[in-house]
C-alpha cells in the first residue's frame, strides 16, 4: 500500500506538469498491480535520441 501511495503521488505531480519542453502525460491506468502511463507523441524522439542518436547530426546542421 505504501508503494501505491508513493506511485499515486508521483503520477499526480507529473500530470500537472506543463512546460513547452516536456511531453504531457495524457493518462494512466492501474489494473491488477500493473501500471501504465500514456504520454503525448514526441515527434523528435526521446531526449536520448536527440543527444546521442540519429537526430543529433540534424540539430548540428
Amino acid at each position: 500500500m505504501r508503494f501505491y501511495n508513493y506511485t499515486w503521488a508521483k503520477v499526480s505531480r507529473v500530470s500537472r506538469l506543463k512546460h513547452d519542453n516536456v511531453v504531457q502525460m495524457l493518462g494512466y491506468c492501474v489494473d491488477d498491480g500493473m501500471r501504465l502511463l500514456a504520454y503525448e507523441y514526441a515527434s523528435y524522439g526521446s531526449l536520448r535520441d536527440i543527444l546521442h542518436g540519429k537526430f543529433f547530426s540534424l540539430l548540428l546542421s
